[in-house]
């Protein structure tokens, strides 16, 4: 592996990441760990526990995880200068005609075509990340008491990841 092919390979999954970073989770997976076999999915799901508690964004956070889990600090800089690029080059492009164009038609039709596909996305990256992360019933229990808290409370995130933090110390 060498620094161009992690710059290059970060570059195309920014280019080709919509709507955030859950969303950009399964094209990280299937570059990082069945194309190129940089990491396990064990040590994926690591990294990204460890993503969820830094902030920041979850694609930029991941990219330079893995940059520098797999080409050190030079690594980390072109992993995630690489995840970037496209998008704040889309962005400076779109954000330059948006208001024109944001209620026409077809741009409407676009954006709700797309966020079924969005959703799609998410829910095959918790799928994916449940495989390797719910090893038995004390990890299953702890996600679905998180996930109804989340659910019917306007608790902070940061505060479930600190009590699964305590209940994984206090019952795995």
């Amino acid at each position: 592996m060498n620094l161009l092919t992690l710059f290059l390979t970060f570059l195309q999954i920014g280019a080709f990441s919509f709507g955030g970073g859950y969303a950009s989770l399964p094209l990280i997976e299937l570059e990082i760990i069945t194309k190129r076999n940089w990491l396990t999915h064990e040590t994926f799901a690591e990294l990204l526990a460890i993503v969820e508690m830094t902030p920041g964004p979850i694609a930029v956070n991941t990219a330079t995880f893995i940059g520098f889990k797999v080409g050190g600090v030079g690594g980390a800089a072109l992993a995630t200068l690489g995840v970037v690029t496209v998008p704040v080059i889309l962005m400076l492009i779109l954000a330059t005609i948006a208001f024109r164009f944001l209620k026409t038609p077809l741009v409407q039709d676009l954006m709700n075509g797309l966020r079924p596909g969005i959703v799609a996305l998410i829910l095959y990256s918790a799928f994916s990340i449940g495989k390797v992360a719910l090893t038995g019933w004390g990890p299953v229990i702890i996600s679905l008491v998180g996930l109804a808290i989340l659910a019917r409370t306007k608790l902070h995130p940061a505060w479930l990841l600190v009590a699964a933090a305590f209940g994984g110390i206090l019952f795995l």
